[in-house]
């Protein structure tokens, strides 16, 4: 079923939520399973064959890392763009601000509770933190781009999220009347950035980096419209291939190291868009029962985003020398799980209806006129 009058079919839900909890293992296989690998230097038979037969063959980076980051932006310009087109500026921002800070500052706030914690064991690792000075601009999600070394290792997706959010609202009137000009504005944007990176006037590296990543949004929003049959078939090819274009310009020009061979970006963007637009023609050909395990990491996968890493290393650094690897990772992988859980139910559910709650008596107390035009 695809998206109809405005609707997403329950069967693209279906595929949102497999979407999103194979992004969310691969980002916990990078830094959980495969990281403390290398950190002690240590070999482990299953992920031995998953490098063997999967990254290596297939030219997998940073252990499934930016694979998964990569589905999770193309997810995210699928959904922005749904619920986008359906609010008006003020409703966007009030959702978007209820569904990533709460959940965000109470993990910036469990990471300050842990750097104590660790600094007992003599650990200084970037997944725990590194003082409290970042903690302002963690919260806000802007600590990665702001600071050296930020307080929440994976905050520099955030700030790409915060960035995308940033252009939709400024262009959402244009996104709901006129699609295919509101993506080429955002390709053009994200072009004139980062092919400009050696004038005087540059703004800076930090915004082209921002820039440069832009398409892969772009790319989960030409997916809606097309999956819509708001965009034709025909336009949706020639802005993908548009994408393609403005990303390689984008990192050769902010980020070269992300062209390399062994290191590419843009080969990974093409695996996530395959298993993207995979996972939506899978569910609309057949009808799949509801799956509790799907559901569960599906809901629990923002906050395990946040909390795994700084969780997994707290245990793993702790308790790596006195129980082992395969124990030590069962321990921190249990706690990860099950404190994200928490904070799902604690903190990011009521915060979203909070959210929706401002929204509807914001609208309730608006004249008549207002709400239309609030609606539209």
């Amino acid at each position: 079923m695809r998206v109809s009058n405005g609707h997403v079919g329950h069967q693209t839900i279906q595929s949102i939520d497999f979407l999103r909890a194979i992004a969310c293992l691969m980002v916990v296989y990078c830094h959980v399973i495969g990281r403390p690998l290398i950190i002690f230097n240590e070999t482990w038979l299953p992920a031995t064959l998953v490098n063997d037969f999967i990254l290596l063959p297939l030219n997998v980076i940073q252990r499934f890392g930016f694979l998964g980051v990569a589905v999770f932006f193309l997810i995210s310009g699928f959904i922005v763009t749904h619920t986008g087109i359906n609010e008006s500026r003020f409703s966007f921002a009030i959702k978007r601000i209820f569904r990533i800070y709460p959940a965000l500052i109470a993990s910036v706030a469990l990471v300050l509770v842990l750097i104590p914690i660790t600094e007992q064991y003599g650990i200084i690792n970037e997944g725990i933190g590194h003082g409290y000075s970042n903690a302002f601009l963690a919260m806000l999600g802007m600590d990665a781009g702001f600071t050296k070394r930020p307080l929440m290792s994976v905050s520099w997706t955030l700030s790409l999220e915060l960035f995308f959010y940033a252009m939709v609202l400024i262009i959402l009137p244009l996104l709901k009347s006129r699609p295919v000009v509101a993506m080429l504005s955002i390709l053009l944007f994200s072009a004139a950035m980062t092919s400009t990176m050696g004038l005087p006037y540059h703004p800076g590296r930090m915004a082209a980096h921002f820039a440069a990543f832009m398409p892969l949004f772009v790319i989960g929003m030409a997916v809606y419209f097309c999956w819509s049959g708001k965009v034709r078939l025909l336009y949706t090819a020639m802005i993908l291939a548009a994408i393609w274009i403005v990303m390689i310009i984008g990192f050769t020009s902010a980020k070269p190291a992300y062209m390399e061979p062994l290191n590419s970006y843009p080969t990974q963007v093409f695996y996530a868009t395959v298993i993207f637009l995979g996972a939506l023609w899978i569910y609309s050909r057949k009808e799949f029962a509801k799956n509790a395990i799907i559901t569960f990491l599906s809901n629990i996968s923002y906050s395990l985003y946040l909390l795994h890493l700084p969780i997994s290393s707290a245990i793993t650094l702790s308790l790596h020398d006195k129980i082992g690897y395969v124990a030590s990772i069962t321990i921190s992988l249990i706690a990860s799980f099950s404190v994200s859980y928490a904070i799902y139910r604690l903190v990011e559910r009521p915060g979203q209806v909070i959210g929706r709650r401002i929204i509807a008596k914001t609208t309730s107390v608006m004249p008549a006129f207002v709400q239309r035009r609030t609606v539209e």
